[in-house]
């Protein structure tokens, strides 16, 4: 029910994602980008996102669509860039979407401005891009 509240705003994210890779040059940046917006829409909506995986049962909230098409555009890109491929790339959107957890950005929040939780993780993501699969 709470993702429903942002099923507008999640088409609009999917179109801008897909549009982005038309317009990236470079698969490095594609991933940057990708990583970046993702992480941008999980800010602005923390609070819903929060709610919906703390009612989430288990392993639930994994297998909700959103979470499920954020997982394969990032294990695509990553594998597209070099940064990993098959169940090693699998492996690391997951640790990047749960760097997108609306209640892991909620408890940042608490403490650090919308801006400085945002930067914080484009340097991660930085950092990422810069991996090399092997």
């Amino acid at each position: 029910l709470l993702h429903a509240l942002l099923d507008d705003d999640e088409r609009v994210l999917q179109d801008d994602v897909a549009r982005a890779f038309k317009e990236r040059t470079s698969a490095h940046d594609a991933l940057f980008s990708l990583l970046d917006r993702l992480h941008a829409f999980a800010l602005e909506h923390a609070s819903v996102l929060a709610a919906a995986e703390a009612s989430a049962r288990r392993h639930a909230r994994f297998d909700a669509p959103p979470y499920q098409w954020r997982h394969a555009v990032i294990v695509e890109q990553l594998a597209r860039a070099g940064v990993a491929e098959g169940c090693g790339a699998k492996h690391l959107a997951d640790v990047l979407l749960s760097s997108m957890s609306g209640e892991v950005i909620e408890r940042a929040l608490s403490t650090e401005s919308s801006d400085d939780v945002h930067t914080q993780a484009r340097a991660f993501f930085r950092a990422v891009c810069r991996m090399n699969a092997g």
